[in-house]
């Protein structure tokens, strides 16, 4: 009735007080669009050589921009921590993915098989259930601060980010 209708007006007025969008956020939010408009070309030339893992990167960068883009917006740590979670899932899979197409499209077709794919995906699963259980042992983040006067976040990095950039870059 008019009461829930009351109590659902309420909780997306809390839910939106606790973001502030800025054209930064906007820009992430345009970027995740591009990702996902990418995905849906691609998605026509899926068979294509490499295709398959391009359009999985594609689909990586899309939860990266769009979770960024929310990390940014949002005022409180609990918020930006959630955000920057699920953008691991974005930015430890892109790097895997590219290489994959990589390798697919030069031609390296012995490397490019399932036994590969999981064996470069044991560092980004790794790092995203770190990511999600940060809280409980600050491996990723030792610390997440809010610059005052802004919704700006600094993250201060634990030893498995470290860990994780090396894999990244050594991937690329």
């Amino acid at each position: 009735g008019a009461s829930g209708k009351k109590h659902y007006i309420v909780t997306l007025n809390i839910i939106c007080m606790s973001y502030d969008f800025t054209t930064l956020c906007f820009i992430r939010f345009i970027s995740g669009v591009i990702a996902l408009i990418l995905v849906l070309l691609l998605w026509k030339h899926r068979h294509s050589k490499g295709a398959i893992y391009l359009i999985l990167f594609e689909i990586s960068a899309a939860i990266w921009a769009f979770s960024d883009g929310f990390e940014a917006a949002a005022i409180f740590i609990p918020q930006k921590l959630l955000w920057a979670q699920i953008a691991y899932i974005g930015v430890t899979t892109s790097a895997v993915m590219f290489l994959m197409f990589a390798l697919s499209y030069a031609g390296h077709t012995r490397l490019v098989n399932i036994k590969t794919f999981l064996i470069l995906m044991v560092i980004p699963i790794i790092t995203i259930v770190m990511a999600f259980t940060n809280t409980s042992h600050e491996l990723l983040w030792s610390k997440i601060v809010i610059i005052e006067g802004t919704n700006q976040s600094v993250y201060y990095y634990g030893p498995w980010f470290w860990a994780h950039v090396t894999y990244e870059y050594s991937t690329l």
